[in-house]
């Protein structure tokens, strides 16, 4: 008796080292190590990138924001945000959204909520979004990124970002800067 319950313990506690270390999904929820889908390796050339392509060289105002699902200041601007989008919804302005979330479970499940109105680019630039970030920053190209603040919201003009806004956006500050974007 004494043996079966060993060996029962013992292969209990590989069970439990394995989900631990690999991680064990079943369905949406995951347990244990997480996984980082979208952590995959970096292309330092953001001109091949879908968002220089379709949006960088547009005639438009860009106004990008960045974002994750695990960021309550974030989630918390969400609505503000798709107010702003559709109050100016006949103006040449694109609204885009960039996430910088690793769990592509978690940032699926979530835009499958459609809470946020912008047009996500996460996944058609995964292979460049270190080179994005960095564009928006106005870092180097190839900068390695350690950590990210978020939420920021980005303008872009005629391929240059001509402002910044860090931080939850208070009443009306967005729309100021578009006002002044769209002259």
């Amino acid at each position: 008796m004494k043996k079966t319950m060993l060996i029962i313990l013992v292969v209990i506690v590989i069970a439990i080292i394995s989900v631990m270390s690999f991680g064990l999904q079943i369905g949406n929820v995951r347990i244990g190590k997480q996984n980082d889908t979208l952590g995959i390796s970096q292309v330092f050339d953001i001109q091949q990138s879908d968002f220089s392509k379709n949006y960088l060289q547009s005639d438009k105002v860009i106004c990008v924001n960045l974002w994750a699902t695990w960021c309550v200041p974030c989630i918390k601007e969400m609505p503000m945000l798709n107010d702003i989008k559709k109050n100016y919804s006949d103006k040449n302005i694109e609204f885009l959204s960039l996430s910088v979330d690793t769990d592509s479970v978690k940032l699926r499940e979530f835009l499958k909520k459609d809470k946020f109105d912008f047009k996500d680019i996460t996944f058609q630039n995964l292979e460049y979004r270190t080179s994005i970030l960095n564009y928006l920053a106005q870092r180097p190209i190839d900068y390695k990124i350690s950590q990210y603040s978020v939420p920021v919201t980005y303008l872009i003009k005629n391929n240059k970002v001509i402002k910044e806004l860090d931080g939850g956006l208070s009443e009306g500050e967005l729309e100021n800067e578009l006002d002044i974007a769209l002259k």
